[in-house]
């Protein structure tokens, strides 16, 4: 590959798991139209999981397989690692979640799916950290940093006054189901989007271009997590959440676009 262009195996890879994601929606969506009934209900639940078990996981094998490609001394594969096992926890969080609904098990909040989703978080934060903190001898990382804490903040606090605080105040609501609706958000915003903010930060002062684009489409995935989660959030706390709900497909289409930063990565260390 030459040039700026972007490689027929990522081009190939990021649309299937697009189509997979859709294929999935429309097939939902015709279940959903179809008649009523608990059968239609049951097929409704296999469609969506499977479909999301299926893209989650590509997405994780993707990434892994990514990472595992770059040799022992390449600074790439320790952060796209990190990355790919945090992308790994949320799909077995999706197993987790379709081996409770497939057998017709109403799934807790908080529950075992849970403690893989929030895992990923961990991963994914340390991942970006170590990926920024590779061009610390580049680059002055002050102002980077002081920017996205303080976008933070303000996301935060955005998210408190907007939804949150309610959350939290309602004690009609469980502790914990509170706890769990205010941590998916806020996970985002301080573990998620903070450190891939930061870390776009250091690589525009490098000048971004082919450097930036892996961390681009993270970026954008974990704006799309953050996003999907603020809702899922609000839908779980008025109790309106099922699987196949329009939610599901941003978590989707998040974990598409953080495989597809991995294969940006292998086309840049490729060219």
């Amino acid at each position: 590959m030459s040039g700026g262009k972007v490689s027929a195996y990522t081009a190939w890879w990021t649309a299937a798991l697009t189509l997979l994601t859709a294929i999935t929606a429309v097939a939902f969506w015709k279940t959903s139209l179809g008649a009523a009934g608990e059968a239609s209900e049951l097929a409704g639940v296999w469609i969506a999981d499977l479909g999301s078990i299926l893209v989650t996981g590509i997405a994780a094998i993707i990434v892994l397989r990514t990472a595992l490609g770059f040799s022992k001394g390449e600074p790439f594969r320790k952060y796209w690692l990190l990355i790919g096992i945090g992308a790994a926890c949320y799909a077995l969080g999706d197993i987790v979640w379709a081996l409770y609904e497939l057998r017709g098990l109403e799934v807790p909040y908080p529950g075992a799916p849970d403690v893989f989703y929030l895992a990923e978080y961990a991963f994914l934060a340390a991942g970006l950290v170590i990926a920024a903190r590779a061009y610390r001898g580049l680059v002055d990382e002050k102002v980077p940093l002081i920017v996205s804490v303080a976008a933070a903040a303000a996301a935060a606090a955005g998210l408190w006054a907007g939804l949150l605080g309610a959350i939290a105040a309602d004690t009609e609501t469980a502790l914990a189901e509170r706890a769990i609706s205010i941590a998916y958000p806020t996970f985002d915003v301080l573990f998620g989007l903070a450190p891939a903010l930061f870390l776009l930060l250091v690589v525009g002062k490098l000048g971004g271009g082919r450097l930036a684009r892996q961390w681009w489409a993270v970026g954008g995935g974990l704006l799309l997590l953050a996003i999907s989660d603020t809702v899922y959030s609000w839908m779980a706390w008025n109790e309106t959440y099922v699987s196949g709900s329009a939610v599901d497909y941003g978590w989707m289409l998040a974990a598409t676009a953080i495989a597809m930063g991995a294969l940006l990565a292998r086309d840049l260390a490729r060219a």
